[in-house]
């Protein structure tokens, strides 16, 4: 386990494993995690869970996160917006090496990241004053990538999403996007980067409003793969229906779907 003192300040983190975070959000009344992080307890006995509790409890003393037998006000403060926040961003990305899952949870001025890859979730609070702010937490957990030279593909979400779900081939996946209108040459462009897909990355947005829990129009999805880095996001266009346009993976692009995606909630912004 590491940790570092818990602050406002981006290169500050506090480090645990899945289980003793469930474990210290017990300790501080915390009874929801986002789903997104996976952080359902497995025992199968009560004399595990007993078991388990007092070793975390060992763990998470000698790491100095309880105050006078309270969980740090800092760390507390923290987690009461990750257990009910008015945003939130949910990330999963998958590649060959595994499964990361991230989320950014908003409540008034205040912002928790936490990212759990494998057993291990970091959890710090990053300044966010805009949408920048929330593009480079974004950007910075996927990393540098190459980006394909096209332009920007728009349709349909329903009618794209029907067209690529059976594709297999390059030529599959070309002939799809000609179909909804794409150039020859970006069809082909895009499709060599689909078809050779390694990895990709689904983000949805929520807002809670007295208790009620409401989705973006879709999810935001960025596909990797040799050919380059590929953004899907969806929009809500004037008539009403959700349209998806495929831009390339840069961060300027990926900012843009970001905005696109939080208007599609109810109130349609991110901050307060």
């Amino acid at each position: 386990m590491n940790l570092t003192v818990f602050a406002d300040d981006v290169s500050s983190e506090t480090v645990l494993t899945a289980a003793q975070w469930t474990r210290l959000g017990e300790h501080a009344d915390v009874q929801t995690w986002p789903v997104v992080l996976d952080l359902e307890p497995r025992f199968d006995t009560h004399a595990e869970r007993a078991a388990a509790a007092r070793d975390h409890d060992a763990a998470l003393t000698a790491a100095g996160l309880f105050d006078h037998g309270e969980v740090d006000a800092d760390l507390r403060s923290a987690l009461t917006v990750v257990a009910d926040p008015e945003r939130m961003l949910a990330v999963r990305r998958f590649a060959g090496d595994g499964t990361v899952r991230a989320c950014l949870a908003r409540r008034g001025d205040a912002h928790v990241w936490l990212v759990r890859t494998g057993d291990t979730i970091r959890l710090r609070r990053p300044g966010v004053a805009d949408d920048t702010d929330i593009v480079a937490l974004i950007t910075t957990l996927l990393g540098a990538h190459d980006t394909p030279d096209f332009v920007g593909i728009s349709a349909p979400a329903e009618e794209l999403a029907g067209r690529l779900n059976s594709c297999e081939t390059t030529a599959n996946y070309a002939d799809a996007l000609y179909a909804v209108g794409a150039g020859q040459q970006d069809a082909v462009v895009v499709a060599s980067a689909l078809q050779a897909c390694d990895a990709h990355t689904e983000i949805v947005a929520e807002q809670r409003v007295d208790g009620v829990v409401s989705s973006s129009l879709g999810a935001l999805a960025i596909f990797e793969s040799p050919r380059g880095r590929i953004v899907a996001g969806p929009s809500m266009s004037p008539d009403g229906r959700v349209w998806t346009t495929l831009s390339r993976g840069t961060s300027h692009r990926i900012g843009q779907a970001l905005h696109l995606l939080i208007e599609t909630l109810p109130d349609s912004r991110w901050m307060p």
